[in-house]
């Protein structure tokens, strides 16, 4: 989210494409640091299921 323009006007559906975007970025990072293991495997069972509600709660509010 932080693209070095300064502050954006931006609608609803913009920030939450952009959160999902961004979350989905986080997973990647959890499974690379996973692959080579530099987090141990219950940090990681515990990021994916955050990541999970995270992801849950956006898809709700895009629903909405």
């Amino acid at each position: 989210m932080a693209g070095g323009r300064g502050p954006v006007k931006m609608d609803e559906g913009q920030f939450y494409y952009i959160a999902r975007a961004s979350l989905s970025e986080l997973e990647t990072h959890v499974e690379i640091a996973r692959r080579l293991q530099f987090m141990p495997d219950d940090a990681v069972s515990l990021l994916r299921k955050q990541c999970s509600r995270i992801a849950a709660s956006i898809n709700g509010m895009v629903r909405k």
